[in-house]
């Protein structure tokens, strides 16, 4: 995960992780970590998020569960296109509903 923040910080990894000093060049260390976190990232299946060499396996079938869950915020935003379709180049936000009242 902090090969991730430091990427999407725009920070050098080694900087990130309190190993060097901000001002510099990438060090080869640098380069290293963003190399393994790309490979890293690169063996996962972009379907399911597991090892894809697990997870494409065909001996493996039926090692795993799917486990449907709800995620209200996209439940909301779907069901707002659904019945109120955008115009061209609308996105709809989700934000927190500051009249919200949590039911007991």
């Amino acid at each position: 995960m902090a090969l991730q923040a430091a990427r999407a910080w725009g920070e050098r990894p080694t900087v990130f992780l309190g190993h060097a000093e901000a001002a510099g060049p990438w060090s080869e260390r640098d380069r290293e970590l963003s190399k393994s976190l790309l490979l890293y990232e690169r063996s996962l299946c972009d379907g399911c998020g597991n090892d894809a060499a697990q997870a494409q396996d065909p001996d493996r079938e039926g090692w795993y569960l799917v486990q449907p869950v709800v995620c209200a915020g996209c439940r909301a935003k779907e069901l707002e296109a659904k019945q109120s379709p955008p115009e061209p180049g609308v996105r709809f936000r989700v934000v927190p509903d500051p009249a919200y009242v949590k039911r007991s």
